[in-house]
């Protein structure tokens, strides 16, 4: 089930000025925010891990400037191979 935050998301796309003509499909939005769902808990799960290699550090703007770019990557690559297609 899609947490209430990914949902909020998906139907704001709808409302934006590019796609507002166009009819909700309720079932593609669930299915999208689920994914979204995905994607948000590697980011939970990569902060996690980012700042335990920092020592504990959570101070994401210092530790977003030195990892961002492998960060980005590795999403980018299970976005690439499927991951989130499953």
């Amino acid at each position: 089930m899609a947490s209430d935050q990914a949902l909020r998301i998906v139907a704001q796309c709808w409302c934006d000025p590019r796609t507002s003509n166009r009819t909700m499909d309720s079932d593609l939005a669930t299915v999208f925010a689920e994914k979204l769902d995905l994607i948000f808990q590697d980011i939970e799960a990569a902060w996690g891990l980012i700042a335990n290699a920092n020592g504990g550090d959570w101070n994401k703007d210092k530790v977003w400037k030195k990892h961002a770019e492998r960060w980005r990557d590795g999403v980018w690559n299970k976005i690439n191979s499927g991951v989130y297609r499953q």
